[in-house]
């Protein structure tokens, strides 16, 4: 995810607003940030009650995004376009299981009540991060040790625990990757 793209923000893809993303940075990150929750805690829609923090907004929906270099028109380019359909089907196929965790219009099953946080096989819990515009946040995983996302998926997929990936063949690993650049 990134800003120039537009909301959702933020990794998980589950804050709709600039000032909810600031009201994560503030309570679970240690931050000072603008935002102040509501009586149940959660980030309220700030716009209109700090300067600063309208003004973060705005410039961050302002911002132009990359194009997505594997697209042509909103559509994967023609010479990846078979390979990103049938990337497609094994990325919701029972056979790969990537749709468990990357689910739904954000592309993760984070942000669902109650909140989904997984082990992956590190010993560490995280949070499952959208898949939307994942070509462009590369390296990858929770410490950045996966320079692509072949790599995720062969040399840091223990027990096939990203989704059952190590009986494909180099041919299929290609096609869902191509999916994954180009996710339509």
């Amino acid at each position: 995810m990134t800003a120039a793209s537009g909301p959702p923000f933020l990794i998980q893809g589950t804050y709709h607003s600039v000032q909810q993303e600031d009201h994560f940075v503030r309570s679970f990150l240690g931050g000072s940030g603008f935002a102040r929750p509501d009586k149940t805690g959660r980030p309220p829609n700030t716009a209109g009650t700090s300067k600063e923090m309208d003004a973060v907004a705005e410039f961050v929906l302002e911002l132009t995004p990359r194009p997505n270099p594997h697209l042509a028109n909103g559509k994967p380019r023609k010479a990846i376009r078979a390979a990103a359909a049938r990337g497609r089907q094994l990325f919701y196929s029972g056979k790969v299981g990537c749709a468990r965790c990357h689910a739904g219009p954000s592309m993760t099953i984070s942000g669902q009540r109650p909140t989904r946080i997984v082990d992956i096989g590190t010993g560490i819990r995280a949070d499952v991060p959208s898949l939307l515009n994942v070509w462009e946040t590369a390296p990858y995983l929770h410490d950045g040790r996966a320079a692509t996302l072949r790599d995720v998926i062969t040399l840091h997929n223990p027990r096939d625990q990203h989704g059952s990936t190590s009986h494909l063949n180099s041919s299929e690993l290609t096609d869902l990757i191509h999916f994954l650049h180009a996710p339509h």
